[in-house]
C-alpha cells in the first residue's frame, strides 16, 4: 500500500483523455450510486458489483488481458466488509490472477490487522469512510496512472 490517503486530497475531477475501466464493489447501494457517478463524471468507465461474490464474477467474465487489453479492467475499488467475499478475499485473488491490476481499498472499519493484511496484499491505497470524494478520485487517479 503506498499511502493511506486522507480525508482530503486537493485533485480536481477532470475530464480523462482516455476511459480507464474500473471495478467498483460497495454492497451499500447508495454509495455505490454515489461513487459510481462521482468516477462516471471525469470519465471513468465504472462497472459496478453489489457485493463480494459479484465482484468476483465480473472478474472472471472478462477474458485475459492479453487476449483483449480493452475490456480488462485498469483499476478496481473494493469495500473491505461485504457479503460474499471480502474486499481482501478480492485482493488475494487478483494477486494471482491479475497481479498488476492496481487496487484501492474502502472501509469504515479499519485496524492495523486490516491495514498490514492490505499492504502485504499489495493495496495500492487504502481509504478510510467517510472520506471526501476528492480523495477517491486522487486514489482511483494514481492508481490507474492518472
Amino acid at each position: 500500500m503506498d499511502n493511506q490517503i486522507e480525508a482530503y486530497s486537493p485533485v480536481e475531477a477532470t475530464r480523462l483523455r482516455h476511459n480507464p475501466r474500473v471495478l467498483l464493489a460497495e454492497d451499500d447501494t447508495e454509495l455505490r450510486t454515489l461513487f459510481g457517478l462521482w468516477l462516471r463524471s471525469p470519465g471513468y468507465d465504472v462497472v459496478d458489483a453489489a457485493d463480494g461474490t459479484e465482484a468476483l464474477e465480473r472478474l472472471a467474465d472478462l477474458p485475459e488481458p492479453k487476449a483483449d487489453p480493452a475490456c480488462s479492467f485498469d483499476a478496481a475499488v473494493l469495500d473491505i466488509r461485504m457479503p460474499g467475499f471480502s474486499g481482501l478475499h478480492i485482493l488475494a485473488a487478483l494477486r494471482h490472477s491479475s497481479p498488476a491490476l492496481p487496487v484501492v481499498l474502502m472501509t469504515a472499519f479499519s485496524d492495523d490487522r486490516i491495514r498490514m493484511d492490505a499492504h502485504r496484499l499489495g493495496a495500492s491505497a487504502m481509504l478510510s469512510k467517510p472520506f471526501r470524494l476528492q480523495a477517491l478520485t486522487w486514489a482511483v487517479a494514481c492508481a490507474v496512472g492518472g
